[in-house]
């Protein structure tokens, strides 16, 4: 009788030892989870065994901001609080009705300092012009043809008040081809245009889309186009001075010295030629000792955006 409770005893620890065994073996097995299913999709990988996205490419030039890209093509670089000069005013000078022909061009992309050039659009020499400023460092603008009051033809191209917006936004497209690079705009003419509410409302939506700067002739005191670009946030400035109303020397001069002087009362000043009238550039190399010693230097139009922004002239001129 003895010996039957010892064969349970001995029955159950053998059937412990079994189930013991038989769990350790179910334990050491690898588990199914790190075998992926033969679905076509990746199987899951720890976030920190990933491999870094790539950074998102900074915006090209090409792409950026007008005053960015403008910074760009004459070797600055924009800055949110930029350093002021101790000593130095600045004079910008535009030179405007490019694109009619290469000759009257030249002597122009040789003058050493800082110079912007316009060029008029949907002309036969428009597009090569541009190539060639660009090339020679200098800024190029669109000068683009507006209506004047005196009932004058503007040029191929021109945006008038009678036109419909989407006639405006079409020619504002087809001139900006035609001189490819253009960093900004400045009107040819434009006295009538200059002053309608809705025209220059499509022309600076068009500018701000573009991401293009403008700069007002002032052909007309009655211009909305500084309002109108602020509320658009389009980067503004106004002529201050027109060179060349007068071909003698003496009243270029004149023109320069007057330019000085806004220069001088407010800091920078705007200053317009034309390609027609190539003794600006020995009257500019001749008054280089008294630039220096007035302190006042010629610079690009980047560094007068960036330091200041000029109110314009009442002096007119279609």
């Amino acid at each position: 009788m003895a010996s039957k409770p010892r064969a349970r005893y001995a029955f159950v620890l053998l059937t412990l030892i079994a189930a013991f065994l038989v769990i350790a073996l179910v334990m050491c097995l690898p588990s199914s989870r790190e075998e992926p299913e033969k679905s076509g999709a990746p199987s899951p990988v720890p976030l920190d065994a990933r491999t870094p996205a790539p950074l998102q490419e900074t915006t090209s030039p090409a792409e950026g901001s007008a005053l960015e890209r403008l910074a760009c093509r004459t070797g600055g670089a924009p800055s949110a609080e930029p350093e002021r000069p101790e000593k130095g005013e600045r004079m910008a000078i535009i030179i405007d009705d490019a694109g009619y022909n290469l000759d009257d061009l030249g002597p122009f992309l040789e003058y050493p300092g800082p110079l912007a050039i316009a060029v008029l659009p949907n002309l036969p020499f428009s597009a090569e012009s541009a190539r060639r400023i660009i090339s020679a460092g200098k800024t190029l603008l669109l000068h683009c043809p507006m209506e004047p009051l005196n009932g004058e033809n503007p040029g191929p191209g021109a945006l008038l008040t009678s036109q419909t917006d989407e006639e405006l936004e079409s020619l504002l497209e087809s001139a900006l081809a035609t001189v490819p690079g253009a960093v900004g705009v400045n009107n040819h003419m434009g006295s009538k245009a200059t002053a309608d509410e809705r025209l220059m409302s499509v022309f600076f939506s068009f500018l701000k889309e573009k991401r293009l700067f403008f700069v007002d002739s002032r052909t007309t005191v009655e211009s909305v186009g500084e309002r109108t670009a602020g509320l658009y946030s389009v980067p503004f400035l106004a002529r201050d001075v027109f060179i060349d109303n007068e071909k003698d020397e003496k009243d270029i001069t004149q023109s320069i010295v007057s330019g000085m002087a806004k220069a001088k009362t407010r800091g920078s000043a705007v200053l317009i030629g034309h390609i027609h009238t190539p003794q600006i550039l020995d009257i500019l190399k001749k008054e280089e000792q008294v630039f220096r010693e007035s302190e006042i230097r010629i610079v690009d139009l980047a560094e007068i955006f960036k330091y200041e922004k000029g109110t314009g002239s009442e002096d007119t001129r279609d």
